[in-house]
């Protein structure tokens, strides 16, 4: 697989030299020879401007993904492959490697746990099942878009701001009537930190005390459970347990 990461697109445009090279003559908007057989032997002329200006930007990309792919952790691309949409979350990972590879030989540490953090967001909201707009969430409830802000400031909705400004709504916070879960608004008003994100990791969190077993007190599953899935199944009997396995982090009153 190296061996073939590292031939180049017409070999890599006869060395990706040459093809930046190419870019800079281009601007003469002549024709542009390759000083460079590609594979085959064939002489390859490009005499639109723009085809050269593509195929030397491909060149790099080509050189700059099969850095990425040899960098990869194999655990985060097992699971973009997992993904519902495997060729979306691929992409989003080469991006994110880019980012912070970037990032790193700048050493810029700034940069780089932002990057980080970005990631994490974006894992946290895939975790949650994805997540809704304030539009798409009016329209499940039946009432308006400043209702639904009025209920995320109370606290009976959990809303968490993206990069871009807006507010987006975890999906798994919603039973399979639309309603927000039984039992949300009482387990987001114990917290006792503000940021968002932090509350919807904790809720995402699998606990051993939020086991069907461990909130019924007797019949049930010992399988561990996040709160979200401990209120989606078991209602407002598990937020009791919920606040007391939060306690123990120290992010809820008692």
């Amino acid at each position: 697989m190296a061996d073939v990461l590292d031939l180049s697109v017409r070999q890599l445009i006869a060395s990706t030299e040459v093809g930046i090279r190419m870019v800079r003559e281009v601007g003469a908007m002549g024709s542009v020879a390759f000083s460079s057989p590609p594979v085959g032997g064939a002489s390859y002329l490009v005499d639109d401007p723009r085809v050269a200006l593509r195929e030397a930007a491909l060149a790099l990309v080509v050189r700059q993904v099969a850095v990425l792919l040899r960098g990869l952790p194999l655990e985060r691309v097992a699971a973009a492959l997992r993904d519902d949409a495997p060729d979306a979350a691929v992409a989003a990972l080469l991006a994110d490697v880019a980012l912070e590879q970037s990032a790193a030989r700048r050493d810029d540490p700034i940069a780089l746990a932002v990057q980080r953090g970005t990631r994490r967001k974006r894992e946290l909201l895939e975790r949650a099942g994805g997540a809704f707009s304030t539009a798409d969430v009016a329209e499940r409830l039946g009432i308006s878009r400043q209702a639904i802000e009025k209920r995320r400031q109370a606290g009976s909705l959990l809303g968490v701001r993206t990069a871009g400004g807006e507010w987006v709504y975890p999906v798994a916070q919603f039973a399979s009537d639309g309603a927000p879960l039984a039992g949300l608004s009482d387990v987001i008003g114990a917290f006792q930190i503000e940021s968002p994100w932090l509350q919807l990791e904790h809720l995402l969190v699998e606990d051993a005390m939020l086991s069907s077993r461990a909130v019924s007190g007797t019949i049930g599953s010992d399988a561990p459970r996040s709160a979200l899935t401990a209120l989606r199944e078991s209602g407002e009997a598990a937020v009791a347990a919920i606040r007391l396995s939060l306690q123990q982090v120290g992010d809820v009153g008692a």
